[in-house]
Formats: C-alpha cells, structure tokens, sequence
C-alpha cells in the first residue's frame, strides 16, 4: 500500500462513509479507560486526542474532566457520528 494515500482525507472520508472501519472497537481504547480509572495522566493536563475517530477516547476523557482536543484526518467522521 501507498503509505501517502493515508494522510489524504478522502482515504478516512470514504472509510466512514462506507462503514469500512475494521479497528473500530465500537468503544474506547482498554488500555486508556485504564490509564483514567487508575488516575495514570496528570489531572490538570489537557489531552490531545489524535486520530479521534467516533470520539470513544475523547467521552471518556471529557467524562474524567480533562479537557480535551480532538482530531482526525476526516471531515466526515464529524458529521456522520454528530459530535
């Protein structure tokens, strides 16, 4: 695979478009639930979430009161799951 074609935004756009998201887990990371439930990250830090995808990361996060960014490469993902 061209590695070039994943930083064009119409590659992620047409993932969620067509529902094409195998590593969707439908649900935060585990291993970063843990790190919020174990009080792991400084608690007056403020988290940048790359790659946010649907968001599960960011919930839960804004959920613990961090304040956080969100980003992804695509434009859809916002309108598709009304963030």
């Amino acid at each position: 695979m061209n590695t070039g074609i994943l930083s064009r935004p119409n590659y992620w756009n047409d993932k969620y478009i067509n529902n094409n998201t195998g590593w969707d887990m439908k649900s935060s990371n585990p291993v970063f639930v843990d790190l919020l439930a174990e009080n792991k990250l400084i608690k007056s830090c403020k988290l940048l979430i790359p790659g946010s995808g649907k968001g599960y990361d960011a919930i839960a996060a804004t959920e613990k009161n961090y304040e956080v960014t969100a980003v992804d490469l695509s434009e859809k993902v916002t309108e598709i799951f009304n963030f």
